[in-house]
């Protein structure tokens, strides 16, 4: 329930409760929810076409994509103001950089200079799920970020910054909802790791809907039951941060 209060578990703590292995215990008994159907049946009875088809999506992305990156100064990036207390864009962008001189007791470096990220605006983390003939399916989309080692990491439904919204069919679905109130579970604002980023905080929403009211996927959504989830938790580098955030809410 900790969980439903605005910025009080953090996010370190988040994702290791995301991590319980609970697809590995090897005795029914030992589940936490064994009387919890909707998720039991997806961990003691695991589905493996859905890590195929969410495997083919994210190799399809390392396959057919082509990705560069390159190094370069930071004089000549184009739209970017560089000052002395930070690096600002000129035009609306999700975050900036900003130069901070950091004092704090009770370490053992007590002070230090470093530059931090700081968002200009909050984020919106949204997970659909839907209760699939007793079985509860969440609807995720595996995501190329900058940064990820692998490229591509599956992450929730929707993920966006306060810089306008993705515009298909999934998206609209969502944000009709949110805004008609609709199936909410969850809506709590969380913080972010504290150690590169300034006060960064994300609306983390959960929305139940009726099977029924998507016909057809777009292409990238792949409907997951939880045990699947929980199994490819287990393996580095494959759920980012923001879904496993998202999976830490279950009251399972």
């Amino acid at each position: 329930m900790l969980m439903h209060y605005d910025n009080l578990v953090n996010m370190d703590t988040r994702t290791v409760i995301s991590c319980i292995p609970f697809v590995l215990l090897e005795d029914e008994k030992d589940l936490p929810f064994a009387q919890n159907l909707v998720y039991k049946s997806s961990v003691t009875e695991l589905n493996r076409q859905t890590i195929i088809r969410l495997y083919h999506v994210m190799n399809d992305h390392k396959m057919f994509k082509r990705n560069q990156v390159r190094l370069m100064p930071l004089t000549e990036l184009k739209g970017w103001d560089i000052k002395d207390n930070g690096i600002f864009p000129q035009n609306e962008f999700p975050f900036e950089v900003i130069y901070c001189n950091v004092l704090i007791e009770g370490r053992e470096v007590t002070g230090w200079n470093q530059p931090l990220i700081a968002s200009r605006g909050i984020g919106t983390i949204g997970l659909i799920c839907c209760n699939y003939d007793g079985m509860m399916k969440f609807l995720v989309k595996p995501r190329a970020e900058i940064g990820c080692r692998d490229f591509i990491e599956i992450g929730p439904t929707i993920q966006q910054d306060h810089v306008g919204k993705e515009e298909d069919e999934i998206t609209k679905l969502f944000w009709k909802k949110l805004e008609k109130n609709e199936g909410v579970l969850v809506d709590t604002l969380l913080s972010e790791e504290g150690g590169r980023f300034y006060q960064e905080q994300n609306r983390n929403v959960i929305i139940e809907i009726s099977k029924d009211e998507i016909d057809t996927l777009p292409k990238g959504y792949v409907w997951s039951d939880y045990g699947t989830l929980n199994i490819m938790m287990q393996i580095n580098n494959v759920l980012n941060i923001q879904l496993r955030n998202m999976l830490s809410f279950l009251e399972i």
